[in-house]
């Protein structure tokens, strides 16, 4: 993979082009489906199984990129991604949460008991990332998905 940080810390696989060549940025409104792998390979979370506090089902995650939102390992390698693109990342665990785990726990209270029990303390995570849209506004919301 590639090493978008030069330490390291954020390496990416390219597993699917995406179209064309905007790029995120700070301050547009991210979609995007994941899943994420602690050390040893066992999947902890997947975007398109999740419920949502909402009870949908495979609604992409958004977030407003630039923000301190996501872990950093994310805002890395979407940086990187064009709309559409499939890549997998190797993130060390400090691109990551927080060793006891507080930084997620304030971000995503609904996700907490499940990421907060089921991703070992200093895990290097591996992710699978969608980048589905991202702009100003929040149109897949508006769409009403």
């Amino acid at each position: 993979g590639v090493d978008l940080l030069g330490d390291g810390g954020v390496l990416k696989r390219v597993v699917r082009n995406g179209t064309g060549n905007a790029k995120i940025n700070i301050g547009d409104y991210v979609y995007m489906h994941y899943r994420g792998f602690v050390a040893t390979g066992r999947e902890f979370d997947d975007s398109r199984r999740r419920d949502s506090e909402e009870g949908f089902r495979g609604i992409p995650f958004g977030f407003t990129f630039g923000h301190g939102e996501v872990i950093q390992g994310w805002e890395v390698a979407l940086a990187s991604m064009s709309k559409g693109e499939i890549c997998e990342i190797f993130v060390r665990n400090d691109y990551t949460y927080a060793v006891d785990g507080s930084r997620l726990k304030s971000l995503y209270p609904y996700m907490a008991i499940n990421h907060g029990q089921s991703v070992p303390e200093g895990d290097n995570l591996t992710f699978q990332l969608e980048l589905v849209e991202f702009g100003q506004g929040r149109s897949l919301t508006d769409d009403g998905l």
